[in-house]
């Protein structure tokens, strides 16, 4: 198999550079800093002599200012699993060896070499891309000849123009990396928006080897046995035996190409802080790698939670407790929001009204799902938003909840990610640790699904969370308005499945308006309308105290 790969906005990404180098240079003043970088050409060629303006700082970006361009989120992984299958990988740009307007002769050729080899793209322990596979051409036509005499089985590009070549070998798949509306280009062009989506339409998925060769590449440890664990909602975990004799747990976090918080980010430096304020009943980290979204952790021995007991309820509160009492630390406030956090009564609204307009812009497939949200959802929605607003303390309703009564929250805390030892829980999944209402933790670890607390175990844990955030004196007033609001949230988070993302990249059904199905919903739609049940049933009783 061979596969081509443009460089300049394929390879390497260039979004945010040239917005810096715009203000730097003086092209743009501070006012248009927001910009993109199609909004920011936009903009620059309809300024007098603007197309001169676009070109200059184009070579200014590509030449001196190369080494601060980033690496596209996804592709190291790629490049790692092309090595994995003995793929060749050939790099072929329309770059010329100097760019417009560029009085001091800044070779574009040798910045971007300089910039691959920092990014140790030639490192044969690491991305293991042979220079002599890089090529550079001065026209477009010149590319494309290269394209095909190099025989490639695919090409991937972010210009179309490129397939319309009339030299572009007929045999070559084309893929054209973009977000921006298809273009018509003739003969079996395939569109993909990530690197993500390039990786799973060429591999399908990620095999334990190619794991074995990311651990390997970052710890120099070799791999003697590496399992892939069940597999939950979020990142994919691997256990890991190395040579020396030692167990792992290798975690694959989706890659950075939405632009939100790095998942990897966010859990390494959360456990690196636990650590620092002697919180042991966690796993210990070991090294990262935010090139190939890998973490690697300790491995923690021990049993899943099949049943909670009334021990296990006493260690999730002390965990809470800890976590309280840490939040207290100075060096805490240097912790951003947990993902997702919901400090104020409008945050919570918002969002679920976010996830409700996400999930209706799809109803025009599924029957089902518009039926369940409209006549049931929606309309009890509705009543608790009346309800909350005139329940929530007015403290809390519009503006933040006060710094002093948040806490640090693993926003994600229950059994389903504890592990029982013989003497203790160990607690694990930080991917979106940070600050947060505490009754967000508190009904979250209530409702979710994976939890199944009974009536006697609830009014424990609740009390208990009561007492612990006493010094709040909204804290139960506000718990209790808010409560089946995040019940009603839990109710749309189950309808993920329906949602195009989440389909793509799991084997499921769903009933169209044809009757057909494509994916097995897998029960989705009855649990939200549990929820809708569960939540009128705990509303009345909260209206009626």
């Amino acid at each position: 198999m061979k596969i081509g790969i443009d460089f300049d906005n394929t390879i390497a990404k260039y979004d945010k550079l040239f917005v810096n180098v715009a203000l730097s240079e003086g092209f743009i003043d501070a006012e248009l800093s927001d910009y993109d970088k199609i909004a920011l050409r936009d903009y620059l060629r309809k300024q007098p002599d603007g197309e001169t303006s676009w070109m200059k700082l184009q070579g200014l970006v590509y030449g001196q200012y190369m080494s601060d361009a980033e690496l596209m989120p996804g592709f190291a992984r790629f490049l790692m699993k092309c090595n994995v299958r003995s793929y060749q990988v050939y790099v072929v740009s329309h770059k010329t060896e100097f760019g417009h307007f560029d009085t001091n002769n800044v070779s574009l050729r040798t910045e971007a070499m300089k910039w691959m080899t920092n990014k140790r793209f030639f490192d044969v322990e690491y991305l293991n891309l042979k220079r002599d596979n890089v090529f550079f051409a001065n026209n477009r036509d010149d590319k494309v000849a290269k394209i095909a005499e190099l025989r490639c089985d695919y090409f991937i590009d972010d210009l179309p123009e490129v397939f319309t070549n009339y030299g572009f070998p007929p045999k070559t798949r084309k893929i054209i990396f973009s977000n921006n509306v298809k273009v018509d280009v003739e003969h079996h062009v395939d569109y993909v928006s990530d690197w993500q989506g390039i990786d799973d339409y060429i591999f399908g998925c990620t095999s334990v080897a190619d794991v074995s060769t990311w651990f390997t590449a970052i710890t120099n440890l070799n791999v003697n046995k590496a399992d892939e664990m069940p597999r939950g909602g979020n990142s994919n975990l691997y256990k890991i035996n190395a040579s020396n004799k030692n167990c792992y747990a290798a975690k694959v976090y989706p890659d950075k190409s939405d632009n939100r918080t790095s998942r990897l980010q966010k859990e390494y430096r959360s456990i690196e802080f636990l650590q620092a304020n002697n919180v042991t009943n966690i796993p210990t980290t070991v090294i990262s790698d935010e090139v190939l979204d890998l973490g690697i952790y300790s491995w923690v021995n021990g049993e899943i939670i099949e049943k909670s007991d009334l021990d296990d309820l006493k260690q999730a509160v002390d965990f809470v407790q800890k976590l309280y009492d840490i939040s207290k630390s100075s060096n805490a406030k240097y912790l951003g929001c947990a993902t997702e956090a919901c400090l104020s009564a409008n945050d919570l609204v918002t969002q679920v009204e976010k996830r409700i307009d996400k999930l209706m812009s799809v109803t025009t497939q599924y029957d089902v799902l518009k039926h369940f949200l409209v006549d049931q959802f929606i309309p009890l929605w509705q009543d608790l938003v009346e309800y909350a607003f005139d329940e929530w303390p007015s403290s809390s309703r519009d503006d933040d909840l006060k710094v002093e009564y948040q806490t640090l929250s693993p926003s994600d805390f229950g059994f389903h990610n504890a592990i029982r030892q013989s003497d203790r829980l160990v607690f694990v999944d930080f991917e979106y640790f940070g600050w947060d209402d505490p009754v967000k933790l508190t009904a979250d670890f209530m409702w979710h699904p994976a939890m199944n607390l009974d009536v006697e175990d609830s009014l424990y844990w609740e009390k208990s969370m009561i007492d612990l955030f006493s010094s709040d004196p909204d804290f139960e007033q506000r718990l209790h308005a808010s409560k089946p609001f995040y019940g009603m949230r839990w109710g749309l988070i189950v309808l993920n499945r329906f949602l195009p993302e989440f389909i793509a990249n799991h084997k499921l059904s769903v009933t169209k308006h044809d009757g057909s199905e494509e994916y097995e919903l897998d029960g989705q739609l009855e649990k939200a309308k549990n929820y809708c049940n569960a939540v009128m049933e705990d509303f009345s009783q909260v209206v009626s105290r």
